[in-house]
């Protein structure tokens, strides 16, 4: 089995929720909702897994107190998706494998999904593979952008997508596979050319590395 990190995002805020408790701590089910992603990434044979914290950190750290498998990155600011993984990168020191990346408030992923991807990720030997899903009404999400042949060719943010482009159905997830060799190489040349001005994970500055695949 090929080794396999887990980077967990869960440093946001969560303002949409407009509570005094950040997004990820709040119930799901009887547990913290950062609960139930951590758990999946686990069973879908992830080790270590590091959360990316950030607001309410030492909260967030509690849930975990004494779990073996989990560290820790501080992203003292919020500046987007790409930071956030270059902050966490710092805890993986030495690790060679496969990197996955998700977010801390999805309690509804299951383990079966995770193990899927990365068996895909790793079939197809991409450097890059992004999980999508196909949605009826796809406002608010990043769509994927494809080419003739299917391969895809970028990830535009709804913010700064054109008339067409919203209107495709294909989105982003916000979940990848990436091999560690790839994403440390690769990682600082994320820009923040969108218009929330966040460092994200957009495709189309690593696609001329190597190909990225998709998986729904």
């Amino acid at each position: 089995m090929e080794s396999v990190a887990a980077v967990v995002l869960a440093a946001g805020k969560g303002t949409r929720m407009k509570s005094g408790l950040i997004k990820v701590l709040h119930p799901a089910a009887g547990l913290p909702m950062i609960a139930w992603p951590v758990a999946a990434a686990r069973e879908a044979g992830a080790d270590p897994i590091v959360l990316v914290i950030g607001h309410q950190a030492n909260a967030v750290q509690a849930v975990f107190r004494g779990v073996a498998d989990i560290r820790s990155a501080m992203q003292e600011e919020q500046l987007g998706t790409g930071h956030a993984v270059a902050c966490a990168l710092e805890a993986l020191p030495g690790f060679r494998g496969t990197v996955l990346i998700l977010c801390g408030d999805t309690p509804l992923l299951r383990p079966e999904t995770l193990k899927s991807l990365f068996r895909f990720h790793l079939e197809n030997r991409s450097a890059v593979t992004v999980l999508t899903a196909m949605m009826d009404d796809p406002t608010g999400y990043g769509r994927v952008l494809r080419d003739a042949s299917g391969g895809v060719t970028g990830i535009v943010e709804e913010k700064d997508a054109d008339a067409e482009q919203k209107n495709i159905r294909e989105i982003n997830s916000g979940i990848y596979c990436m091999e560690s060799d790839f994403l440390f190489g690769n990682i600082k040349s994320i820009g923040n050319d969108n218009a929330q001005r966040a460092l994200s994970l957009p495709m189309d500055l690593m696609l001329p590395k190597r190909k990225s695949d998709s998986i729904q």
